[in-house]
């Protein structure tokens, strides 16, 4: 199991069969504590957690694998959940880049829960702190487009943007100029009809993250799955309305999307690319560390 993975007789199916395990495991617990608690609360309270988030993960192996979050879709299919939340992006939140979330947001659309989108960036108020991600935005207005894109990125999808001043004894929100911009910003954004799932040219970006536990392999490194963190900003780069949904919730909806990208398709199982295959006509030849697949009106590409 330690990293970076060695090769040895059956090495790749054990650590394989692991991350499985650790995925679904986390998965289950998640599933049995909201369950508890909508039974002892469900009446009055709603039932949120923050969870799944290997798209943003995979810009780093070892965490991507390790974290548990590979079983999002578990989550999405078994846990009675209200609400799913993650913070803006890491990787993408500096004003050059599209800004996204961690999770499937979509998927969370099609199982009837609520996803929001945290802002935790540090603004102009703290400009001598920069966050995890080494963000730090110095002016007012930098501070009001950071904030704008994301309620942009989250009333595209018909979701909600939490405002978290994460700085201990300093709201960072707090700020006049910030209040008005967000209490003006937030009467436009009413006025906003998010984008249909399947609307005419969007793109799905389609993840089957259980099969991701097969990078734990020697074929595979940062170099690689990191592009899977950077596709959801090349997708949105495109200009066309692009849809974020696991592979199951996919192949339910699938005659909602003509255009499809699918991360890591070498490591999908049998049946998934049978399915495909039933959908697009014959695949490509894919081998294990394919980094992407667009199939997109007939069309196959493999990168």
């Amino acid at each position: 199991m330690e990293y970076p993975f060695q090769e040895g007789e059956n090495y790749d199916l054990i650590r394989k069969n692991f991350f499985q395990f650790v995925a679904e495991r986390s998965a289950d617990n998640i599933t049995w504590f909201a369950s508890e608690f909508k039974k002892q609360h469900g009446d009055k309270y709603s039932f949120g957690v923050y969870y799944g988030y290997p798209m943003e993960h995979s810009a780093s192996l070892k965490r991507m694998l390790f974290s548990g979050h590979l079983g999002i879709q578990k989550v999405l299919n078994e846990a009675p959940l209200d609400i799913i939340s993650c913070p803006a992006s890491y990787s993408l939140r500096r004003l050059n880049l599209s800004h996204a979330y961690m999770n499937p947001v979509d998927s969370a659309l099609l199982h009837g829960i609520m996803p929001i989108l945290e802002n935790d960036i540090r603004n102009y108020a703290t400009k001598f702190f920069g966050d995890s991600s080494g963000t730090t935005v110095f002016s007012l207005r930098d501070s009001q487009l950071t904030s704008s894109k994301l309620n942009l990125l989250a009333a595209a999808h018909g979701t909600v943007v939490r405002y978290y001043a994460i700085i201990e004894g300093m709201d960072f929100f707090a700020p006049l100029p910030m209040i008005k911009s967000i209490a003006q910003e937030n009467r436009l954004l009413m006025k906003l009809k998010p984008a249909p799932l399947g609307m005419k040219d969007q793109v799905a970006m389609v993840i089957d993250t259980m099969s991701w536990a097969s990078c734990a392999s020697p074929a595979f490194n940062d170099q690689i799955t990191r592009k899977i963190s950077e596709l959801r900003d090349t997708l949105m780069r495109t200009g066309c309305s692009v849809a974020f949904i696991t592979i199951d919730d996919w192949e339910k909806n699938a005659e909602r999307w003509e255009n499809v990208v699918i991360p890591l398709p070498g490591v999908l199982s049998q049946s998934r690319k049978e399915f495909l295959e039933k959908t697009f006509e014959k695949l490509p030849t894919l081998k294990l560390n394919d980094v992407f697949m667009v199939l997109r009106k007939g069309e196959k590409t493999l990168v």
